[in-house]
Parts: C-alpha cells; sequence; structure tokens
C-alpha cells in the first residue's frame, strides 16, 4: 500500500525514487493510459478550492512534490539543503536516461510554441536516442484542431507524454482526450519548479535576443516580479499549513477532552 501525506486535503505520495522508477517501468511495459502529476504549492491551493480539480489528482497514479517548499512538508525534511536535487527532478533525469537508453518515444504539449521548440531541440541535444514529438495547444484552439493534435499523437503513440499546461488546463485536456490517447505514461510536469524543468532543457537565464536587444533590465525587472509572486505564494501556503496545524491540535484537545 501506498504511503501518503495529506497537505491542505490533497494526498501527496511519499514515494523512494527507485520504487517509483521501478513502478515506471512496469507502467511503461503495458498499453494502459497511467498518469504522474508533479505537484506545488500553486496546485495545493487550486486544488483546496477546486473540488473537481482535488478529485483529478486523486484519481493519478501518482501525486508527487516538484517544489522545495512542498517536499520539505511531504518528507518532514526542515533541514533540506538547497543543493540537493528535488525528488522530481531526480526522477526526470533518470527517466530520460533510461528513455535514451531504450530508444523510448516521448511527446510535449504546451502552449507556447517557441518555448515547445526550444524545449525540443535542448532534449535531442541531450539524449539523442530519444524520439521527440510535440504541438502546441492554445486558448483559441479549435475542437477540430484538438483532434489533429490527438491523431498526430496516436500516430507517433509514444512511450511518455509530457504536458506543460498547467492546472485546470491540464486537467481538462486530459479528461476530455485520456481514453483517445495511445499512450502508456502520461507526466504533467507544468506546475514544477524551475529546476525541476531544468532536466528537460527548461531555461530562467537571459536569452540571446533580450541580450541583443539590450533589455537586460526589463528582463531582470520582470523575473524579480515571478520571484515576489512566489515569495508572496509561499507566505500564503505556509500560513494555510499554519491553520492546518492548528485546527489538528483543537481536534486532539477536544478528543482528549472527551475520553478524560
Amino acid at each position: 500500500m501506498k504511503e501518503k501525506t495529506k497537505i491542505l486535503g490533497v494526498s501527496i505520495d511519499k514515494v523512494r525514487l527507485d520504487r517509483l522508477l521501478n513502478q515506471t517501468q512496469i507502467y511503461l511495459n503495458h498499453e494502459a493510459f497511467r498518469m504522474i502529476y508533479f505537484t506545488s504549492m500553486k496546485t495545493i491551493l487550486q486544488a483546496e478550492e477546486d473540488e473537481k480539480f482535488k478529485t483529478f489528482l486523486e484519481q493519478c497514479d501518482y501525486v508527487i512534490s516538484a517544489d522545495r517548499t512542498l517536499e520539505e512538508q511531504v518528507y518532514e525534511d526542515k533541514n533540506s539543503q538547497k543543493e540537493r536535487m528535488l525528488l522530481a527532478q531526480c526522477y526526470l533525469e533518470r527517466l530520460l536516461v533510461r528513455m535514451n537508453k531504450n530508444r523510448a518515444s516521448l511527446y510535449m504539449i504546451g502552449t507556447d510554441q517557441e518555448e515547445l521548440d526550444h524545449l525540443m531541440n535542448n532534449l535531442k541535444q541531450s539524449y539523442s536516442s530519444i524520439s521527440c514529438f510535440g504541438s502546441c495547444i492554445e486558448e483559441e484552439t479549435k475542437e477540430d484542431a484538438i483532434d489533429f493534435i490527438i491523431n498526430d499523437i496516436n500516430a507517433a503513440a509514444p512511450d511518455v507524454m509530457f504536458v506543460l499546461m498547467k492546472g485546470i488546463l491540464a486537467m481538462e485536456f486530459i479528461e476530455e482526450n485520456r481514453t483517445r490517447m495511445n499512450v502508456k505514461l502520461c507526466l504533467c510536469i507544468g506546475e514544477a519548479e524551475d529546476e525541476v524543468l531544468q532536466e528537460i532543457g527548461f531555461e530562467t537565464e537571459i536569452p540571446s535576443w533580450v541580450k541583443k536587444l539590450k533589455l537586460e533590465s526589463l528582463y531582470y525587472r520582470f523575473f524579480h516580479g515571478i520571484k515576489l509572486r512566489h515569495t508572496l505564494l509561499k507566505r500564503v501556503f505556509q500560513h494555510k499549513m499554519k491553520e492546518q496545524e492548528e485546527q489538528k491540535d483543537r481536534e486532539s484537545k477536544d478528543e482528549y477532552n472527551k475520553n478524560i
């Protein structure tokens, strides 16, 4: 039986890397659609407010932490080293190495064509034996375009699919199309921390076009805003966690008083 940790009502798997990799190999040896969700503070806070999204997470084969603050809560590691790789990061690295060795196929679904092309190019450079395909889904993507993408996925028949969409968007795409897709393993990784996504070639350093246009100061200001939002999100998350602990303490005291 899998060990889970409940964070604000959302169950997250407390799993060892070797067990997760072994289970992944079992999934890849069969034809059934399996799903692993890389979760973050934002995912948890969203699921707390959206019962449908929470149910979707519960139906995943694994929900693993892909955020350092969240991982500290799941594994009760209050002395986490910043340099230490996260479970999701180690898993993604080892998975890609195995896929490269086995000449496996990968399909990526994103919402930004330029970013998708960049990630695919980086993956091909690092893992040349992986057959890599991809499609972009934008907000205005029509139903017939979705059908075309599903047909493209099925023609590729990938071993693994990376869904780069976030939260509700990822849920809606998978719920509407999972029975139509010839995919063995789906990884929802859109809300993982940047350090996890670096394993697939995601970069946060200044792009060359920004340097050419001498827009470094504007770029730094933009990413400073991202870090600020992450800090605010962390404060909200930690406040919610504190409220949860206080509620547990009150319930324990009430139960104790009843038994006296």
